[in-house]
């Protein structure tokens, strides 16, 4: 027979000992931009400020940009964007005539970009002002719109979107508009940061080799360093808090956020990985369950495509101390995986989304990555599977070998004191240890032949 023998690994700051305060980018005063999805996507920033200007040191240029699946549109809000709306805006109280601005453009074929001011009163529309980008105009020429008053009255707010692509249709990548110098006519008021001289810099204060939407909240950051640890210095403290557009969320992954369903990018591999393990302590507000996530890559060079070889969600479940866990992989065909993306969710945004309990707090510490065995040396490749690690109700042991004789297989048992606790034979390729037949705690196993031949052994927990 042949065993073999699994390769476990630190995961680059996966103690989270280490964290730095990463610049992002820069962006206008008091808007909104598409840079923070380009960034979340490791692109290009879309949204920048230019030397090229009419006036004062900076005008702004607005571009849309290759995305992984389809381009991004560059865009430029003053408001919160929201289902087909912008909701909010800046008090402008007036009624302005009309709109200046100097602008130059380069609209590739079947793409326009807009300019589209909205004027409200009391959260409704009362007049629109917009203009349409189409061709190219390689110089800063003065551009003046009328607004379109369809109610008497003044406004108390206006909201602005200008963007380089279409709304709706194809986007094109490399459409670009500069604006500089936007003014009223027939109004006193100044049009607001409409030089585009005053600007900030995101910034966030992350752990090293992962990314958090820390720059996108409103109150407090989602992720910050805990010195409530298993070891170490600090641990990862992930948190449901307020975001820019209202919803609440709480994440970090060791990739990027894509098109694609799942996160992408992550750690490179050379081998399979069998397990990611760690752990974890979880508070939630309300009915929360935090979550982990694996998803194991390969990029398709012929096909020019990346193939996702496998996806696993696993819930963790409330506990007050810092508890082990497993999170199984179960890939093991070629072509081998070359990247595991790991993703972490303070709510159950997989099979629950609708609710995310504002405050619920998932800690992480001590992450290592398991790896399938390279070579083979006595028990004939079989494979074990155990799940779920931890649990509250009962642990599966698999043992997958085809053509395999699993009744010369038998499980054992041991709590932390080394004492024999349960001892049970394989039927099929399956063992099961129910909680209520042992108890809380954490237990360490053996799995044996009948000839006493020790094949593998771990250890799982009862929460």
């Amino acid at each position: 027979m042949l065993i073999n023998n699994s390769q476990s690994q630190s995961i680059p700051n996966g103690d989270f000992e280490n964290w730095s305060n990463k610049f992002l980018y820069n962006e206008p005063q008091i808007y909104t931009t598409s840079n923070s999805q380009a960034f979340m996507q490791n692109l290009k920033i879309p949204v920048t400020k230019s030397s090229e200007k009419v006036s004062g040191n900076y005008s702004i240029k607005i571009e849309t940009v290759a995305g992984e699946n389809e381009p991004i549109s560059g865009m430029l809000i003053l408001g919160n964007p929201g289902n087909q709306t912008i909701k909010g805006g800046y008090p402008i109280v007036g009624r302005p005539d009309s709109i200046s601005f100097f602008a130059k453009y380069s609209e590739m074929i079947g793409d326009t970009g807009a300019f589209v001011a909205f004027f409200k009163r009391n959260d409704t529309t009362i007049a629109i002002s917009r203009f349409t980008f189409i061709g190219t105009q390689l110089t800063f020429i003065k551009v003046t719109i009328p607004i379109n008053w369809f109610r008497s009255g003044n406004s108390d707010t206006m909201a602005l979107v200008i963007t380089s692509s279409n709304f709706d249709s194809e986007k094109k990548a490399g459409s670009y508009i500069y604006i500089d110098s936007i003014k009223f006519i027939g109004f006193n008021g100044n049009f607001p940061n409409g030089n585009f001289e005053n600007w900030k810099s995101i910034t966030s204060i992350d752990p090293d080799n992962w990314l958090s939407f820390n720059f996108m909240t409103t109150e407090k950051p989602m992720i910050t360093r805990t010195i409530d640890k298993f070891s170490g210095s600090y641990a990862l403290q992930i948190e449901n808090v307020k975001m820019n557009f209202g919803n609440i969320m709480g994440f970090i992954t060791n990739g990027r956020i894509g098109d694609s369903k799942y996160p992408t990018g992550g750690l490179a591999v050379s081998l399979n990985p069998s397990k990611v393990k760690g752990y974890y302590k979880y508070i939630p507000n309300g009915p929360d369950t935090a979550i982990g996530g694996l998803f194991l890559y390969r990029w398709d060079s012929q096909g020019d495509s990346l193939m996702l070889l496998e996806d696993t969600i696993f819930k963790l479940l409330p506990t007050n101390t810092f508890t082990y866990f497993e999170i199984p992989l179960l890939y093991k065909d070629k072509p081998k995986a070359d990247t595991i993306n790991i993703a972490f969710s303070a709510s159950d945004i997989d099979k629950n989304p609708s609710y995310q309990g504002l405050g619920s707090k998932l800690l992480i510490d001590k992450l290592e990555i398991e790896y399938k065995p390279n070579n083979i040396s006595k028990v004939k490749s079989n494979k074990f599977i155990v799940y779920p690690n931890p649990s509250n109700e009962k642990i599966s042991f698999n043992l997958i070998e085809a053509g395999q004789n699993y009744t010369q297989f038998y499980l054992e048992i041991y709590d932390i004191n080394g004492k024999l606790k349960n001892k049970t034979a394989f039927l099929s390729n399956k063992a099961e240890i129910k909680k209520e037949n042992i108890g809380l705690g954490m237990y360490f196993y053996k799995i044996k032949t009948t000839n006493e031949e020790e094949i593998h052994r771990g250890k799982f927990i009862f929460n």
